[in-house]
């Protein structure tokens, strides 16, 4: 049985999306708070009219302060979309737990079922052995009857089992889709410093071999802060969100995650490549990111290009995740202090840069 798409967040189609994307850029322009996600997810759901409980506090909130402020719109997030997402991971726990109580009632009464079953059986073999007649019959009839209610608890049973069963692989797909979602950077599509740092745990306490290292990459965009002055934090984010698609598209290695790590900066784990292979996978993704052109829609004119910076790192045995992350860092601080746009890959001895 194939499982079903887990649940959708936000479920507008593309046609009713764009219409709540143009209303939310609207109205956030003419308030005070910040141009970022977390103010366009409030927004787009108040809008959107799929969280009830957002919009009677957006409304009172928009009363005490007219021209929403960041604070104001923080706090509408962190209470009313956060909150709102970690209701809904405990109504999934609080499906399975109502999952398993059904389950071990209706296996109890079918486990009772069969104990009087077993019972009668019992008690119509003796009265066959004292060959008893008008006992015989009695107990023939009492066997008829148990035996017809354990057919209809096993009926029972086996419907609750199919019932369970889907509705376990509902919840499944719920879960898969709130974790995601929780690990996910909204703008980026990448995971987020969360799903980060629990990817990079999980490769650490994985063994390797010489040659075969886990390797870690910090990927940070170059004079991003000018760009955010120059161009506006509207630009800003669509520069972030073109190097998170392309990082999604490039780094198809079996077991690599991308990361946003914090800001501008980006990070690639890479398990069991080895140093040698990650460097070269690195530095093509880094080039890749370094031809990104972003055009004014209107006019087709290219606005921006960037370039980009990356420091590479093996992880040695018994690593922590901290020393693994400075080591990284320092590397892509060498890049940055050897005039940006290239790759440094980290060495214990030594540390060679691959220009851009």
């Amino acid at each position: 049985m194939s499982e079903p798409a887990p649940t959708i967040r936000y479920p507008e189609s593309k046609e009713r999306s764009a219409e709540l994307l143009r209303l939310a850029l609207v109205r956030m322009s003419a308030h005070d708070a910040a141009l970022n996600p977390l103010t366009f997810a409030v927004w787009y759901e108040h809008l959107g009219g799929g969280n009830a409980e957002l919009s009677r506090a957006f409304e009172v909130a928009h009363r005490d302060d007219p021209r929403m402020g960041d604070r104001t719109v923080q706090r509408l997030h962190e209470k009313h979309v956060i909150a709102a997402r970690e209701r809904a991971a405990e109504e999934v726990g609080d499906g399975l737990e109502r999952l398993m109580h059904r389950m071990a009632r209706a296996a109890t009464e079918t486990g009772a079922q069969a104990g009087q079953f077993h019972n009668t059986l019992e008690n119509l073999t003796q009265v066959l052995r004292e060959n008893d007649s008008a006992d015989i019959a009695a107990e023939v009839e009492r066997a008829q009857s148990h035996s017809a209610r354990m057919s209809e608890s096993l009926q029972t049973l086996r419907r609750e089992l199919a019932d369970s069963r889907n509705e376990a692989v509902r919840l499944r797909a719920e879960l898969r889709s709130l974790r995601s979602e929780a690990m996910t950077c909204a703008l980026t599509g990448v995971l987020n410093r969360k799903g980060f740092d629990e990817r990079l745990a999980a490769m650490l306490a994985q063994p390797f071999t010489a040659g075969q290292e886990h390797v870690m990459v910090l990927l940070d965009v170059d004079h991003f802060k000018r760009v955010n002055d120059t161009h506006g934090h509207v630009l800003g984010d669509r520069v972030l969100e073109a190097i998170g698609r392309l990082l999604r598209e490039r780094v198809t290695a079996e077991g690599a995650s991308v990361a946003r790590y914090g800001g501008e900066e980006f990070a690639i784990l890479l398990p069991g490549m080895g140093l040698a292979r990650a460097a070269e996978v690195t530095e093509a993704v880094r080039s890749d990111v370094s031809r990104i052109k972003l055009r004014q829609r209107a006019t087709d004119r290219e606005v921006l290009r960037v370039t980009a910076s990356a420091g590479v790192a093996a992880a040695r045995s018994a690593d922590q995740p901290t020393e693994l992350v400075q080591r990284a860092d320092s590397a892509l601080y060498a890049a940055k202090q050897g005039g940006r746009d290239r790759t440094v890959v980290s060495h214990e001895r030594a540390v060679p840069a691959i220009a851009g």
